[in-house]
């Protein structure tokens, strides 16, 4: 028997391989897995590894893979020699959507943005990773214009996102919005967190997951493997950068990485603005004698030493509000320690934990009514933000993705993370043009002190450095 292809709405059906080839399939289907899992016995956090596959045997010879992988296996068999494989293509051919190419003529197309509507022009799937701030919601506002008949839904992990989404796209399409704190009548355009898109029929033509990185979790495959698109694409600035490496498995639904920019690139485009990050040195801080966790509250989040020296770096750039500046915390507990220091910065976070408040309100901190106060106002307090209205800010983790802030000029780390993601997520908040911005500062912090968390300090170089930010020591 010939070998061949069959595709279907999601998955693909391989048949007649030879075994050499189809073990090179089965490889290249298949990932190692890093998981991060605590040991009791050591009291730290270790890597774990495990194999996974994505494809199924059926009959011992026949393999099935989710429909995305499709290309990797071409150019694989390609590449093998494996010569002709019939291709036999199952799927409805009254599934085919109407474009409307006219929309690429678009005259206020940057040049990512127009390369990714070509893209889906001319593919039906494919991911495209691009840097923070080169103005993905408006490439999905186009994209309702490219298709103009297809019923799209657009999926994404944050309620805050999905607002902002769909802030964009409902000037160019019947659009909805569905999330865990609003849900509107369907509509030709549905924009969903991935929590609530169960509320929908999940019968769209056109599937696209946007901060996809935020997607790679069994929980949210196991939704998006609901759907029977014919085109699904990604986008994320931090597509593969999961440390666990499960982007691979996205690959499944979304097709191939299209286009893959650079934040050089980018900025030669004149699509974001340069961006300088400041090194400030920290030398005082506890000896690390307890678990991890639990000495980051006291070398980081309640380090009054360093929590000085980042109010001081805030404030010197903030000038009295001239320059729009976020600083950027892992918790709540840090966000209020620094607010002590920063009077006319505003807090947001998503939630505390009752343990949390108790600790905040009995060391004088806040009041639960000012607790209260700012979970009720982050909605107004983001509307504000955005228009310019609030000019300093210190937010959680609630704020490091998928949000625009043009004016915002100074994003200050003082969370001491290590996550890749995080260090081109929070830093590209600065990203945006905006009229007068030549450039984004960024200001992080060495905490040298203690080794490990120094060494965390050299791993966001790293990350910086691949990104083609200046970095400058004070």
């Amino acid at each position: 028997m010939s070998p061949s292809m069959v595709l279907g709405d999601r998955v693909l059906r391989l048949e007649g391989l030879p075994d050499s080839l189809l073990r090179l399939v089965q490889e290249e289907l298949s990932y190692t897995k890093r998981e991060s899992v605590f040991d009791p016995v050591q009291g730290r956090m270790l890597v774990d590894y495990r194999r996974v596959q994505l494809y199924e045997m059926v009959n011992g010879s026949a393999l099935l893979a989710p429909i995305g992988f499709r290309h990797r296996i071409e150019q694989l068999l390609a590449r093998a020699g494996a010569g002709p494989v019939q291709l036999v293509d199952q799927r409805d051919p009254s599934g085919e959507i109407e474009i409307d190419r006219s929309v690429l003529n678009d005259d206020g197309l940057r040049p990512i943005q127009r390369r990714i509507l070509e893209c889906m022009a001319e593919y039906e799937r494919g991911s495209f990773q691009c840097p923070t701030g080169s103005g993905k919601s408006y490439v999905l506002s186009r994209v309702c214009r490219l298709f103009p008949k297809a019923r799209i839904d657009i999926v994404t992990r944050r309620v805050d996102v999905a607002r902002t989404i769909y802030r964009y796209v409902s000037p160019s399409a019947s659009a909805g919005l569905c999330t865990s704190k609003m849900k509107t009548d369907p509509r030709r355009v549905m924009v969903y967190t991935i929590g609530s898109v169960h509320h929908g029929t999940m019968d769209a033509d056109i599937l696209i997951a946007d901060e996809a990185h935020e997607l790679a979790t069994r929980a949210s495959f196991e939704m998006l493997a609901r759907y029977r698109p014919r085109r699904a694409y990604a986008l994320s600035a931090t597509l593969q950068h999961r440390f666990d490496r499960a982007h691979r498995e996205l690959e499944g639904i979304f097709g191939p990485l299209l286009v893959d920019e650079t934040y050089q690139s980018s900025v030669e485009h004149g699509s974001v603005v340069p961006i300088v990050v400041y090194w400030m040195p920290v030398e005082e801080g506890p000896v690390r004698t307890a678990g991890s966790r639990l000495y980051k509250r006291q070398a980081i989040w309640c380090n009054r030493a360093r929590n000085e020296i980042v109010a001081a770096a805030a404030n010197l750039l903030y000038r009295g509000g001239q320059n729009q500046t976020m600083v950027s915390v892992e918790t709540v507990e840090h966000a209020f320690h620094l607010k002590e220091f920063l009077p006319d910065f505003k807090v947001v976070f998503a939630g505390v934990s009752s343990s949390t408040a108790r600790r905040l309100i009995s060391k004088g901190l806040v009041t639960e009514q000012e607790l209260e106060r700012c979970l009720k106002e982050r909605d107004e307090l983001r509307r504000k933000f955005e228009a310019g209205e609030v000019r300093g800010i210190i937010a959680t983790d609630v704020w490091s993705t998928g949000v625009s802030f043009n004016d915002l000029a100074v994003v200050v780390r003082a969370d001491a993370g290590v996550s890749g993601i995080r260090s081109i997520q929070i830093p590209g908040r600065v990203a945006r043009l905006s009229d007068g911005k030549k450039c984004g500062i960024v200001v992080d912090f060495e905490d040298r002190f203690d080794r490990s968390l120094l060494a965390q300090s050299k791993q966001r170089r790293r990350v910086y450095e691949q990104s083609g930010w200046e970095q400058v020591d004070v």
